[in-house]
């Protein structure tokens, strides 16, 4: 891309989906004992000019506590919270061993 005469821009977009805890989206939902959730994807966008690179890495993924969904759209926890505790916690140490800072 050239704007207005200016230097080069590569702007590339680039997804990864998490195999992690693989499933269609309507039927794999929440975590599991290891920290992982569903339906897990990372997106990196990177821009490249003639002077500079720049990137961002954004994730998303399901709500991270056990947890399921019917037909009727009713969200049921299918666990306590507490019970949840541990797999919500290896899970956001997961990403900030992964990615570091994360907010």
């Amino acid at each position: 891309v050239n704007i207005s005469g200016q230097d080069k821009l590569d702007l590339l977009l680039i997804s990864r989906i998490g195999c992690l805890r693989a499933g269609t989206r309507f039927n794999s939902r929440g975590i599991n004992d290891d920290g992982n959730v569903a339906n897990f994807v990372e997106t990196e966008q990177i821009i490249v000019t003639n002077k500079a690179v720049a990137s961002f890495t954004q994730i998303r993924g399901s709500i991270p506590v056990f947890w399921e969904q019917e037909k009727s759209k009713q969200v049921t926890l299918t666990r306590s919270l507490d019970a949840s505790v541990p797999a919500f916690t290896k899970h956001f140490l997961d990403l900030t061993s992964t990615y570091n800072y994360t907010h």
